[in-house]
């Protein structure tokens, strides 16, 4: 770890390489909101829209320079960012990088730092070197490295990106598509289940509340009319490009919001008779198998496709059109198919080489978005909604006219559609208390004390005109062209209007 000059300004960049047999741990997550009904139906929203990453491993520090330069670091960092590789996206200069950002790290060829470099400059710098993507951000632990011997140690990195304007962005993948939902074509899940890990998908689950009352046996049960749902939890073995895309398929899918089409492993029933292109049938010796179950998988272990059984017809399921790809009889596998979410809100890959890494998964499905539900719209009353925000309006009125401050708690400003630009801000508010008298509505807010924030006139007492406070929560629309640097458009969602205290 060494102190170096970042953007103009003073920094200290992790230089001190993994122990890759140690591991290297990376975890991804995207921040959403989640609401789920009495009935199993469930809303999703993204609350922001990139990756945050967060990195793990072990250095051999095995020269008393390397030891005396992490101590001496260690004693003098306080409020600079620290820089730290992206250990699993190293390239060497000239080739295409897997996952890009605004800035890399160049490495000699004995593994001593050289040089930041910019993105537009990486295909300039000499191919003898190592380059890897550069992350802003802290240590989230402080490393406190045993001494192996006075000159030898090993050091246990955490580090976690907190920067706004530097992020990774992983690999333009693009995932198979899979078919129609309720919400459209959703993708289907492109990396298989490594079977030495046993997967996990034959369990259903309803949410029965049970509770005892008095000193009777039976205990007093509420039961909600619901869909089952599944639980499926799969271990990927991933190599070459996969970690990388698999990260990418998790930032698509924003995390836990979106849904997808998840082949379940469980093996529905056996073809008794090869499957052409064209067509529309599949003949197999357990036509009963699939219960009341309508989606299945062919998966030969090249090509996978996802079909509907429309109707089961003596020893024929009847699908809801072509299968598209030839099947053989005994090479193919006919597995259950769910749609399905990711159900964690954080993604882990344990890397142990730079292209070779495991994941452990776990999914949940997702019944009623399969097909429209009446009395619901797929993103609007349930399913996967808009990426949204907290806005903040500001009012302070004074004799001669008012003050407004705009504020937003999302990860970049916004921008309305009448040109107003919300900047973010350190704001966050807990439950709105609303009432007919306007009076008694109230709400905690909370904030740090930054430039040009006007409740900092609530200390000490500066405050001498009525401040109001509008508190909105507001979809984000896909960015518009015109909008410019001011950041993405919103539109409004409803809000609360509250008077804060003078």
């Amino acid at each position: 770890m060494i102190p170096v000059v970042f953007n103009g300004s003073n920094a200290w960049l992790v230089d001190d390489w993994p122990e890759w047999s140690g591991g290297v741990s990376v975890e991804a997550t995207i921040p959403s909101a989640y609401e789920r009904g009495l009935t199993g139906k469930e809303t999703r929203r993204n609350t922001g829209d990139t990756l945050r990453l967060a990195l793990k491993w072990s250095a051999r520090l095995r020269t008393p320079r390397a030891l005396s330069n992490l101590r001496n670091s260690l004693q003098q960092t306080s409020t600079e960012p620290v820089l730290c590789p992206f250990w699993p996206g190293g390239f060497v200069p000239g080739n295409a990088p897997l996952a890009t950002t605004a800035f890399y790290a160049l490495f000699n060829p004995d593994y001593s730092f050289n040089s930041i470099c910019t993105a537009g400059g990486i295909n300039a710098q000499s191919a003898a070197l190592f380059a890897y993507p550069l992350l802003v951000g802290i240590l989230s632990e402080q490393p406190d490295p045993p001494l192996t011997t006075s000159r030898v140690a090993t050091v246990e990195f955490s580090f976690a990106e907190n920067d706004s304007n530097y992020f990774l962005t992983p690999p333009a993948f693009v995932p198979p598509a899979g078919i129609a939902a309720a919400s459209g074509v959703r993708p289907l899940f492109p990396f298989a289940a490594n079977w030495v890990t046993s997967p996990k998908s034959g369990t259903a689950e309803f949410d029965i509340d049970r509770m005892r009352i008095g000193e009777i046996r039976a205990l007093s049960q509420i039961y909600y009319t619901q869909r089952n749902r599944r639980r499926v939890q799969q271990d990927l073995t991933l190599k070459g490009g996969d970690p990388l895309n698999l990260l990418s398929f998790f930032a698509q899918m924003g995390g836990e919001t979106q849904s997808f089409w998840l082949p379940a492993n469980l093996k529905e029933a056996n073809l008794t008779a090869p499957v052409a292109a064209t067509d529309a049938v599949l003949n197999v010796d357990n036509p009963s198998a699939l219960g009341a179950n309508t989606f299945v998988c062919l998966n030969d272990g090249n090509n996978r496709v996802p079909l509907v059984v429309t109707a089961v017809a003596g020893n024929q399921w009847n699908l809801s059109g072509p299968v598209g790809t030839a099947f053989g009889q005994g090479t193919t596998n006919v597995e259950s198919l769910i749609l399905a979410r990711f159900d964690a809100i954080k993604l882990t890959l344990n890397f142990i080489h730079s292209q070779f890494a495991g994941a452990s998964l776990k999914l949940k499905e997702l019944p009623w978005e399969t097909a429209a539900v009446a009395g619901e719209t797929i993103g609007q009353t349930m399913g996967p909604l808009p990426t949204t925000a907290m806005l903040y309006i500001f009012t302070l009125t004074t004799p001669g006219a008012n003050t407004i401050y705009r504020f937003t708690n999302f990860e970049r400003n916004l921008q309305d559609a009448q040109g107003n630009v919300y900047v973010s801000a350190p704001i966050e508010n807990d439950d709105i208390t609303d009432s007919p008298n306007l009076e008694r509505q109230t709400v905690s807010i909370k904030t740090r004390n930054f430039a040009g924030n006007p409740l900092a006139l609530l200390i000490p007492f500066q405050l001498e005109f009525p401040l109001e406070v509008q508190i909105f929560e507001a979809d984000i629309l896909p960015p518009d062209p015109l909008v410019g640097a001011g950041g993405e458009q919103i539109q409004g969602a409803g809000g609360e209007e509250l008077d804060a205290p003078t």
